[in-house]
């Protein structure tokens, strides 16, 4: 691992209590998505709790490409802590031994169709997992896409918002897919008595993060990285906020450990900025010579579309906050991409 990273998977340990980590002691968790930045994230942070605490607790991983994974992380090969079963979410066959824990991170569809019925029917076939293998703790990774567009006098939108995605139109499907999700989490809660633990994640930044996808500031930090310019689809003003990836970890153990079932916690950043001024902070961490293209000119009628979280009720439950500010969060991704 590069310094920057060992430093950050550092920070998850000690800013996760001991006492919480040992929840952990002799557990068998199985996780989805371990090739993704959640996954990633969570993956190497669990190896040096155990590592740290001496837990003596196992991590198996469920993956369409085992082979990929170990491509991109090559000293899994020798952990005796983690194995691979190789298979799709929604229709993996069952491996025999007992689980304690599932952390649910997979959604890899793309068309609206195979992401809705991905997110729904994995999330149950999962579930049925859960019953048949014992475990009992499930962590789900859901979204603020679950609250739909949001009116342009909400700031911060909290936990309690009935807002929803639109049904008609196909670009929901992710969104409602997570809502469904959470639904039928809740179902196996009330008669099973799962303990569902629900994050609802909104914007992200930090190494590991895609350079190809839907998160703007990889995008940004990928056109600074072959030169530029810096190219923003809009006309900037959206504005979001954004979790550095140490904190995200963070923030989903700490749910995980103790969250309260099937109550839903929104995990993001507490610092709003535009498009615009995010690319312009990419920018500043290249040395500031980097041209910025705005595809769109602003339209004086148009509402500003803001996407924000009311982090509030993770802060006073859980006692988190984000600890990396954004423009250390930037930096520090921009960093560890110069670094590979």
């Amino acid at each position: 691992m590069s310094n920057i990273f060992q430093e950050d998977v550092a920070n998850v340990i000690s800013n996760v209590s001991h006492e919480s980590w040992e929840k952990l002691r002799n557990a068998h968790i199985f996780m989805t998505g371990g090739t993704g930045y959640f996954g990633t994230w969570m993956l190497k942070s669990f190896l040096a709790a155990n590592d740290q605490y001496d837990l003596n607790a196992k991590i198996t991983i469920l993956s369409r490409n085992p082979s990929k994974l170990f491509e991109k992380h090559p000293e899994l090969s020798t952990r005796l802590a983690v194995a691979l079963i190789s298979g799709d979410v929604c229709d993996f066959e069952f491996p025999s031994e007992k689980f304690t824990h599932i952390l649910h991170f997979a959604v890899e569809y793309t068309s609206p169709e195979r992401m809705l019925n991905g997110i729904v029917r994995g999330t149950q076939r999962l579930l049925d997992f859960a019953k048949t293998s014992s475990a009992k703790e499930f962590l789900f990774a859901s979204s603020g896409a679950v609250y739909g567009a949001l009116p342009s006098d909400l700031a911060f939108v909290p936990e309690s918002y009935l807002g929803a995605p639109d049904t008609n139109d196909p670009r929901s499907a992710y969104g409602e897919g997570k809502r469904v999700a959470e639904l039928v989490l809740s179902i196996a809660s009330s008669e099973w008595g799962l303990n569902a633990k629900i994050a609802r994640c909104f914007a992200q930044v930090g190494p590991y993060m895609p350079l190809d996808g839907s998160f703007a500031a990889g995008n940004f930090i990928r056109d600074a990285l072959s030169g530029g310019p810096i190219k923003i689809q809009g006309d900037g003003t959206p504005i979001r906020s954004y979790i550095y990836g140490s904190d995200l970890a963070t923030w989903l153990w700490t749910i995980l450990f103790n969250g309260r079932s099937c109550q839903p916690y929104n995990v993001g950043g507490s610092e709003p900025i535009s498009i615009s001024e995010l690319a312009q902070m990419v920018c500043e961490s290249f040395g500031g010579d980097i041209k910025i293209n705005i595809q769109r000119q602003v339209e004086g009628t148009s509402v500003r579309n803001q996407y924000v979280p009311d982090i509030s009720r993770a802060q006073t439950e859980l006692k988190i906050s984000p600890l990396t500010s954004l423009d250390e969060a930037v930096k520090r991704a921009v960093k560890w991409y110069l670094s590979k």
